[in-house]
């Protein structure tokens, strides 16, 4: 990590209070992945940082470090910021807290960085419905889970086979899909090509897609916890269609 960083673009992620008037943050920046930084004095009255220190706000930040936590020196605004309304902000902090939680520090993801963008510009649109801000979501995850290396192989079963649309799918941890006879707890052909190609236009994909992101996500996370999942409406079961061996 380099001792000084000027004007790097950044997104805040998480912020918590830090001895008596500053703060750490959990920036996503866009060459060097997840960082934490010092916000010396940011709880002050007097701070001029405090307008900035905003989730969704494109920044532009500087730093210095001689460790692996470095102070946070000056901030600008590198754009509009993006604004949420009721569950689409919950939403957004959804997406925050996943990447809080699941990148590791210092792993540059230039490509999450813009697929994170593009999320943040759907959600914050109007004019989008529930449909297309729940599509952007589920693509949003696969694209994390692809860039922590996780990523899926939707178009073939662990035997090498095409996917087939006509056919149900389990999915085991350690090997990918295999043919089930089980429908009611498996994923369609039809959900995993439709993932694949990122066009989850029908409620069926759009709902089994859904089950099999919490899943892998879940598997992922361990004993965290995603605690703004706990405000969303709709809680969907984790494990329906996963086979863990």
């Amino acid at each position: 990590m380099s001792n000084r960083v000027e004007l790097q673009k950044a997104f805040l992620l998480h912020m918590r209070a830090f001895r008596d008037s500053s703060v750490l943050i959990d920036f996503f920046t866009h060459d060097y992945g997840r960082i934490t930084l010092i916000a010396r004095g940011a709880r002050s009255a007097k701070s001029k940082l405090r307008g900035l220190l905003q989730p969704f706000l494109p920044l532009l930040i500087s730093w210095s470090a001689k460790s692996e936590l470095g102070n946070l020196n000056k901030v600008e605004l590198d754009g509009v910021g993006y604004n949420f309304f009721g569950r689409n902000l919950i939403v957004g902090l959804y997406i925050n807290e996943l990447l809080t939680k699941l990148l590791h520090k210092h792993d540059a993801h230039p490509n999450l960085f813009q697929a994170y963008k593009t999320a943040l510009k759907i959600l914050s649109s109007k004019t989008n419905g529930d449909l297309l801000i729940e599509q952007s979501i589920r693509i949003f995850e696969k694209k994390l889970l692809a860039d922590l290396g996780y990523g899926l192989d939707l178009e073939y079963d662990i035997n090498g086979n095409n996917i087939n649309s006509n056919l149900n799918y389990k999915f085991n941890f350690e090997q990918g899909f295999v043919v089930s006879n089980e429908k009611d707890r498996s994923f369609s052909g039809k959900t995993l090509l439709s993932l694949a190609s990122e066009d989850l236009s029908d409620q069926v994909s759009l709902r089994e897609s859904k089950i099999l992101m919490r899943a892998l996500i879940k598997n992922l996370l361990g004993d965290k916890k995603i605690l703004s999942r706990e405000l969303l409406s709709s809680v969907i079961p984790a494990d329906a269609g996963i086979q863990r061996h």
